[in-house]
Protein backbone atom coordinates (compact mmCIF):
# COMPACT_ATOMS: atom_id res chain seq x y z
CA UNK A 1 0.00 0.00 0.00
CA UNK A 2 1.28 3.45 -0.86
CA UNK A 3 0.77 6.57 1.22
CA UNK A 4 2.13 8.00 4.40
CA UNK A 5 1.50 7.96 8.11
CA UNK A 6 1.41 10.97 10.36
CA UNK A 7 0.55 11.78 13.94
CA UNK A 8 -1.58 14.00 16.12
CA UNK A 9 0.00 14.27 19.61
CA UNK A 10 -2.31 13.99 22.61
CA UNK A 11 -0.08 14.63 25.62
CA UNK A 12 3.60 15.50 25.89
CA UNK A 13 5.62 13.55 28.45
CA UNK A 14 8.61 14.89 30.35
CA UNK A 15 11.68 12.86 29.34
CA UNK A 16 12.96 13.18 32.91
CA UNK A 17 10.44 10.46 33.81
CA UNK A 18 12.78 7.96 32.21
CA UNK A 19 15.94 7.55 34.28
CA UNK A 20 19.08 6.81 32.31
CA UNK A 21 17.62 8.17 29.09
CA UNK A 22 18.42 11.40 27.32
CA UNK A 23 18.11 14.39 29.62
CA UNK A 24 15.81 16.48 27.43
CA UNK A 25 12.89 18.42 28.81
CA UNK A 26 9.91 19.81 26.95
CA UNK A 27 7.36 22.32 28.14
CA UNK A 28 3.98 20.98 29.16
CA UNK A 29 1.57 20.98 26.25
CA UNK A 30 4.34 21.17 23.66
CA UNK A 31 3.37 19.29 20.51
CA UNK A 32 5.47 17.44 17.99
CA UNK A 33 4.49 16.30 14.52
CA UNK A 34 6.10 13.61 12.37
CA UNK A 35 5.33 11.97 9.06
CA UNK A 36 6.84 9.23 6.96
CA UNK A 37 6.07 7.60 3.60
CA UNK A 38 5.46 3.88 3.47
CA UNK A 39 7.57 1.50 1.40
CA UNK A 40 6.26 -0.98 -1.18
CA UNK A 41 5.18 -3.33 1.62
CA UNK A 42 3.24 -0.63 3.47
CA UNK A 43 5.87 -0.34 6.21
CA UNK A 44 6.79 3.03 7.68
CA UNK A 45 9.34 4.12 10.28
CA UNK A 46 9.60 7.39 12.18
CA UNK A 47 12.93 7.97 13.90
CA UNK A 48 13.70 10.44 16.68
CA UNK A 49 10.14 10.79 17.98
CA UNK A 50 9.87 12.55 21.32
CA UNK A 51 8.33 10.48 24.11
CA UNK A 52 4.62 11.05 24.54
CA UNK A 53 1.12 9.97 23.60
CA UNK A 54 0.18 10.18 19.94
CA UNK A 55 -2.47 9.40 17.40
CA UNK A 56 -1.39 7.73 14.16
CA UNK A 57 -3.21 8.68 10.96
CA UNK A 58 -2.67 6.96 7.63
CA UNK A 59 -3.55 8.39 4.25
CA UNK A 60 -3.59 6.72 0.87
CA UNK A 61 -5.26 7.87 -2.33
CA UNK A 62 -8.65 6.22 -2.73
CA UNK A 63 -8.75 4.77 0.80
CA UNK A 64 -10.55 5.89 3.96
CA UNK A 65 -10.22 5.38 7.70
CA UNK A 66 -12.70 5.99 10.54
CA UNK A 67 -11.05 9.39 10.90
CA UNK A 68 -12.35 10.42 7.47
CA UNK A 69 -15.88 9.68 8.66
CA UNK A 70 -15.31 11.78 11.80
CA UNK A 71 -13.95 14.69 9.74
CA UNK A 72 -16.97 14.60 7.44
CA UNK A 73 -19.44 14.40 10.32
CA UNK A 74 -17.84 17.38 12.09
CA UNK A 75 -17.56 19.45 8.89
CA UNK A 76 -13.78 19.36 9.19
CA UNK A 77 -13.78 20.86 12.70
CA UNK A 78 -12.36 17.93 14.69
CA UNK A 79 -11.17 18.99 18.15
CA UNK A 80 -8.51 17.37 20.32
CA UNK A 81 -11.09 16.67 23.02
CA UNK A 82 -13.54 14.92 20.68
CA UNK A 83 -14.41 11.54 22.19
CA UNK A 84 -14.54 9.98 18.73
CA UNK A 85 -10.80 10.50 18.18
CA UNK A 86 -9.82 7.49 20.30
CA UNK A 87 -11.94 5.27 18.04
CA UNK A 88 -11.15 7.00 14.74
CA UNK A 89 -7.35 7.09 15.17
CA UNK A 90 -4.72 4.69 16.46
CA UNK A 91 -3.50 5.90 19.89
CA UNK A 92 0.06 4.91 20.81
CA UNK A 93 2.52 5.74 23.59
CA UNK A 94 6.15 6.38 22.67
CA UNK A 95 8.65 5.65 25.45
CA UNK A 96 12.09 7.25 25.29
CA UNK A 97 14.77 4.86 24.05
CA UNK A 98 12.31 2.18 22.95
CA UNK A 99 10.76 1.15 19.65
CA UNK A 100 6.98 1.31 19.46
CA UNK A 101 5.10 -0.70 16.84
CA UNK A 102 1.62 -0.06 15.49
CA UNK A 103 -0.45 -0.73 12.39
CA UNK A 104 -2.94 1.32 10.40
CA UNK A 105 -5.87 -0.29 8.62
CA UNK A 106 -7.63 1.37 5.70
CA UNK A 107 -10.37 0.32 3.34
CA UNK A 108 -11.21 1.28 -0.20
CA UNK A 109 -13.38 4.39 -0.24
CA UNK A 110 -16.38 5.06 -2.43
CA UNK A 111 -16.14 7.14 -5.60
CA UNK A 112 -18.24 9.45 -7.76
CA UNK A 113 -17.56 9.94 -11.47
CA UNK A 114 -19.33 11.85 -14.20
CA UNK A 115 -19.09 14.26 -17.11
CA UNK A 116 -19.85 17.97 -17.34
CA UNK A 117 -20.96 19.41 -20.68
CA UNK A 118 -22.53 22.61 -21.99
CA UNK A 119 -26.01 22.41 -23.46
CA UNK A 120 -24.53 22.57 -26.97
CA UNK A 121 -22.77 19.26 -26.29
CA UNK A 122 -19.24 20.62 -25.90
CA UNK A 123 -17.19 19.47 -22.89
CA UNK A 124 -16.90 21.84 -19.92
CA UNK A 125 -13.19 21.57 -19.20
CA UNK A 126 -11.11 22.85 -16.27
CA UNK A 127 -14.11 23.52 -14.04
CA UNK A 128 -13.92 22.85 -10.29
CA UNK A 129 -16.04 20.00 -8.97
CA UNK A 130 -17.31 20.56 -5.45
CA UNK A 131 -18.75 17.74 -3.36
CA UNK A 132 -21.66 18.39 -1.02
CA UNK A 133 -22.36 16.29 2.05
CA UNK A 134 -25.71 15.95 3.85
CA UNK A 135 -25.01 16.38 7.55
CA UNK A 136 -26.84 15.00 10.59
CA UNK A 137 -29.32 17.89 10.38
CA UNK A 138 -30.14 16.86 6.80
CA UNK A 139 -28.57 20.05 5.49
CA UNK A 140 -26.17 20.31 2.56
CA UNK A 141 -22.67 21.59 3.28
CA UNK A 142 -19.26 21.39 1.57
CA UNK A 143 -17.71 17.96 2.04
CA UNK A 144 -14.58 17.95 4.20
CA UNK A 145 -12.04 15.15 4.42
CA UNK A 146 -8.74 14.63 6.22
CA UNK A 147 -6.69 15.38 3.10
CA UNK A 148 -8.50 18.58 2.08
CA UNK A 149 -5.85 21.02 3.27
CA UNK A 150 -5.41 23.06 0.09
CA UNK A 151 -5.37 26.71 1.17
CA UNK A 152 -6.41 27.80 -2.33
CA UNK A 153 -9.65 25.82 -2.28
CA UNK A 154 -11.55 28.90 -1.06
CA UNK A 155 -10.60 30.57 -4.35
CA UNK A 156 -11.95 27.71 -6.40
CA UNK A 157 -8.51 26.30 -7.25
CA UNK A 158 -9.62 22.85 -6.21
CA UNK A 159 -7.65 19.66 -6.74
CA UNK A 160 -10.54 17.96 -8.61
CA UNK A 161 -11.40 19.60 -11.91
CA UNK A 162 -12.93 18.42 -15.15
CA UNK A 163 -10.46 17.22 -17.77
CA UNK A 164 -10.37 18.12 -21.47
CA UNK A 165 -13.43 15.92 -22.05
CA UNK A 166 -15.34 17.32 -19.11
CA UNK A 167 -14.84 14.21 -17.01
CA UNK A 168 -14.20 14.10 -13.27
CA UNK A 169 -13.77 11.48 -10.55
CA UNK A 170 -13.85 11.93 -6.78
CA UNK A 171 -12.35 9.03 -4.82
CA UNK A 172 -11.67 7.99 -1.23
CA UNK A 173 -15.14 8.88 0.07
CA UNK A 174 -16.62 7.51 3.31
CA UNK A 175 -20.23 6.25 3.26
CA UNK A 176 -22.85 8.99 3.23
CA UNK A 177 -25.19 11.10 1.15
CA UNK A 178 -23.52 13.36 -1.39
CA UNK A 179 -24.24 15.64 -4.30
CA UNK A 180 -22.14 17.56 -6.81
CA UNK A 181 -21.94 21.25 -7.63
CA UNK A 182 -20.19 22.76 -10.65
CA UNK A 183 -19.34 26.48 -10.62
CA UNK A 184 -18.34 28.58 -13.60
CA UNK A 185 -15.07 30.41 -13.18
CA UNK A 186 -14.78 34.19 -13.29
CA UNK A 187 -11.68 36.19 -14.20
CA UNK A 188 -9.86 37.79 -11.28
CA UNK A 189 -6.61 39.75 -11.02
CA UNK A 190 -4.40 38.35 -8.27
CA UNK A 191 -2.11 41.07 -6.84
CA UNK A 192 1.48 40.41 -5.85
CA UNK A 193 0.73 40.63 -2.12
CA UNK A 194 -1.42 37.50 -2.47
CA UNK A 195 0.64 35.46 -4.93
CA UNK A 196 3.97 36.42 -3.34
CA UNK A 197 5.74 36.43 -6.70
CA UNK A 198 4.11 38.48 -9.43
CA UNK A 199 0.74 39.82 -10.42
CA UNK A 200 -1.18 37.26 -12.46
CA UNK A 201 -4.57 37.03 -14.13
CA UNK A 202 -6.36 33.85 -13.10
CA UNK A 203 -9.87 32.47 -13.26
CA UNK A 204 -11.36 31.46 -9.95
CA UNK A 205 -14.79 30.60 -8.62
CA UNK A 206 -16.43 33.61 -7.04
CA UNK A 207 -19.87 34.17 -5.58
CA UNK A 208 -21.21 35.69 -8.79
CA UNK A 209 -20.45 32.59 -10.89
CA UNK A 210 -23.27 30.34 -12.07
CA UNK A 211 -23.64 27.20 -9.94
CA UNK A 212 -25.24 24.04 -11.34
CA UNK A 213 -26.07 21.09 -9.08
CA UNK A 214 -26.45 17.41 -9.90
CA UNK A 215 -29.76 16.90 -11.68
CA UNK A 216 -29.15 20.13 -13.64
CA UNK A 217 -30.65 22.18 -10.82
CA UNK A 218 -29.82 25.76 -9.86
CA UNK A 219 -30.98 25.75 -6.23
CA UNK A 220 -29.18 23.67 -3.63
CA UNK A 221 -32.47 22.43 -2.16
CA UNK A 222 -33.32 20.84 -5.53
CA UNK A 223 -30.07 18.94 -6.00
CA UNK A 224 -30.36 15.17 -6.35
CA UNK A 225 -28.85 13.09 -3.52
CA UNK A 226 -26.26 10.37 -4.15
CA UNK A 227 -26.24 7.71 -1.42
CA UNK A 228 -22.90 5.89 -1.23
CA UNK A 229 -22.10 2.73 0.71
CA UNK A 230 -18.68 1.31 1.64
CA UNK A 231 -16.46 1.18 -1.42
CA UNK A 232 -19.31 1.84 -3.87
CA UNK A 233 -18.41 3.27 -7.28
CA UNK A 234 -21.08 5.59 -8.67
CA UNK A 235 -20.76 6.56 -12.32
CA UNK A 236 -23.01 8.66 -14.53
CA UNK A 237 -23.13 11.67 -12.23
CA UNK A 238 -23.45 14.03 -15.20
CA UNK A 239 -24.16 17.76 -15.20
CA UNK A 240 -25.22 20.03 -18.09
CA UNK A 241 -24.40 23.73 -17.91
CA UNK A 242 -26.65 26.11 -19.89
CA UNK A 243 -24.89 28.26 -22.46
CA UNK A 244 -28.09 29.97 -23.59
CA UNK A 245 -31.04 31.66 -21.92
CA UNK A 246 -28.99 33.30 -19.18
CA UNK A 247 -29.43 36.89 -18.07
CA UNK A 248 -27.55 39.81 -16.53
CA UNK A 249 -28.70 41.62 -13.40
CA UNK A 250 -27.05 44.99 -12.79
CA UNK A 251 -27.66 48.06 -10.66
CA UNK A 252 -26.18 50.49 -8.15
CA UNK A 253 -26.27 51.24 -4.42
CA UNK A 254 -26.15 54.68 -2.82
CA UNK A 255 -26.62 56.21 0.63
CA UNK A 256 -29.97 57.89 1.34
CA UNK A 257 -28.47 60.73 3.39
CA UNK A 258 -26.46 62.38 0.62
CA UNK A 259 -26.69 60.09 -2.39
CA UNK A 260 -23.01 59.20 -2.08
CA UNK A 261 -21.64 55.98 -3.54
CA UNK A 262 -21.72 53.00 -1.18
CA UNK A 263 -18.78 50.70 -1.84
CA UNK A 264 -18.53 48.21 1.02
CA UNK A 265 -21.78 46.39 0.31
CA UNK A 266 -22.77 42.89 -0.76
CA UNK A 267 -25.69 42.13 -3.06
CA UNK A 268 -27.18 38.64 -2.77
CA UNK A 269 -29.76 36.73 -4.77
CA UNK A 270 -31.62 34.46 -2.34
CA UNK A 271 -33.89 31.49 -2.93
CA UNK A 272 -37.33 32.73 -1.78
CA UNK A 273 -38.24 29.27 -0.45
CA UNK A 274 -35.41 28.77 2.06
CA UNK A 275 -33.47 32.09 1.77
CA UNK A 276 -30.20 30.34 0.90
CA UNK A 277 -27.72 32.35 -1.15
CA UNK A 278 -27.95 31.54 -4.86
CA UNK A 279 -25.60 34.24 -6.13
CA UNK A 280 -23.54 37.02 -4.62
CA UNK A 281 -21.66 40.09 -5.82
CA UNK A 282 -19.67 42.91 -4.26
CA UNK A 283 -20.08 46.57 -5.13
CA UNK A 284 -17.60 48.01 -7.64
CA UNK A 285 -15.62 51.23 -7.30
CA UNK A 286 -18.51 53.29 -8.69
CA UNK A 287 -21.11 51.72 -6.42
CA UNK A 288 -22.40 49.39 -9.12
CA UNK A 289 -22.86 45.63 -9.19
CA UNK A 290 -23.29 43.03 -11.93
CA UNK A 291 -24.48 39.43 -11.70
CA UNK A 292 -23.79 37.46 -14.85
CA UNK A 293 -25.38 34.22 -16.08
CA UNK A 294 -28.54 34.46 -13.98
CA UNK A 295 -31.13 31.76 -14.64
CA UNK A 296 -34.77 32.77 -15.12
CA UNK A 297 -36.83 32.49 -11.96
CA UNK A 298 -37.93 34.17 -8.74
CA UNK A 299 -35.44 35.57 -6.25
CA UNK A 300 -35.16 37.80 -3.21
CA UNK A 301 -32.49 40.49 -3.54
CA UNK A 302 -30.74 41.37 -0.28
CA UNK A 303 -28.40 44.36 0.01
CA UNK A 304 -26.36 44.76 3.19
CA UNK A 305 -23.02 46.06 4.43
CA UNK A 306 -21.23 49.24 5.45
CA UNK A 307 -19.34 52.11 3.87
CA UNK A 308 -15.80 52.67 5.11
CA UNK A 309 -15.90 56.22 3.69
CA UNK A 310 -18.77 57.34 5.93
CA UNK A 311 -17.46 56.76 9.47
CA UNK A 312 -17.92 53.02 8.93
CA UNK A 313 -21.68 53.54 9.12
CA UNK A 314 -23.76 50.37 8.97
CA UNK A 315 -26.75 50.34 6.65
CA UNK A 316 -30.09 48.72 7.32
CA UNK A 317 -30.37 45.64 5.07
CA UNK A 318 -32.81 46.03 2.19
CA UNK A 319 -34.70 43.16 0.55
CA UNK A 320 -36.77 43.15 -2.61
CA UNK A 321 -38.56 40.45 -4.57
CA UNK A 322 -37.30 39.98 -8.12
CA UNK A 323 -38.56 37.91 -11.05
CA UNK A 324 -35.92 37.41 -13.75
CA UNK A 325 -37.26 36.70 -17.25
CA UNK A 326 -34.64 38.67 -19.17
CA UNK A 327 -31.78 41.08 -18.53
CA UNK A 328 -32.42 43.35 -15.53
CA UNK A 329 -30.88 46.82 -15.61
CA UNK A 330 -31.01 49.80 -13.26
CA UNK A 331 -31.84 47.72 -10.20
CA UNK A 332 -30.94 50.52 -7.83
CA UNK A 333 -31.03 50.61 -4.03
CA UNK A 334 -30.86 53.50 -1.58
CA UNK A 335 -29.71 52.53 1.92
CA UNK A 336 -30.45 54.19 5.25
CA UNK A 337 -27.25 54.55 7.32
CA UNK A 338 -27.31 53.70 11.01
CA UNK A 339 -24.33 55.19 12.83
CA UNK A 340 -22.51 52.95 15.30
CA UNK A 341 -22.54 54.01 18.93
Amino acid sequence: MCGYACRLPVRQRDDAEYAGKEERRYAAGEQHAYSSPTDMDGVFQIDGAVAGDYYILGRCAGYVTPYDVLVAETSGAVKDEDEGLKYALNPITVVAGRTTSTSVTMQRGASIAGTVIYDDGSPAENLPVKLLWKNAKQQWEPFANSANDNSTSVLGLDSVQTDDRGRFRETGLPPGTYSVMIALRQALWMPKRITGTSEIDVKVTKGDGLKVYFGDKYRIRETLPIVLYDGEERNGVDVTIPANGLHVVRGAVSAKADGSVVKKVTVQLLDPEDMTVVREADIGSEGTFVLHCVVSGSYVVKVSGQDAGSKASVFDPVTQNLVVEGDVRDLNFVLDPVLKH
